[in-house]
């Protein structure tokens, strides 16, 4: 597979993708899907901006949602709502059977961890 459509989040794993069973890794895809939306290097921008404002890594934003939104928040203000919106819709797509809120990223995180964490849990 091509790895520039990793990078422009035009790939999520097939069910025998080794990593497709990682949770945050499937979080992580359809976040990066989302913020790509906005250019085919935002996702790796907004990642950059998080790291060095928090301190975290691009894997700790499936357990710091807060920080995560925070970031994008300061780095788009007007439009930090419609980003949100984009990645929400994104994790919809890419969970389908996933009940998510649609009002606010940081809880549609928590819900998208929490429903990974089940179905992982539940295939051992």
């Amino acid at each position: 597979m091509p790895s520039d459509l990793r990078e422009r989040g035009e790939f999520l794993p097939a069910s025998n993708d080794t990593e497709s069973t990682d949770p945050n890794h499937q979080l992580l895809l359809c976040i990066e899907k989302g913020l790509n939306h906005y250019g085919a290097s935002i996702a790796q921008v907004v990642f950059w901006n998080f790291e060095t404002k928090t301190g975290l890594e691009k894997k700790d934003i499936s357990k710091n949602p807060e920080k995560f939104v925070s970031s994008i928040e300061a780095m788009f203000a007007g439009g930090a709502m419609a980003v949100e919106r984009t990645v929400i819709c994104e994790l919809r797509s890419g969970l389908v059977r996933c009940q998510l809120d649609d009002r606010s990223l940081v809880t549609a995180l928590k819900q998208a961890r929490a429903f990974l964490q089940r179905n992982t849990d539940s295939g051992r």
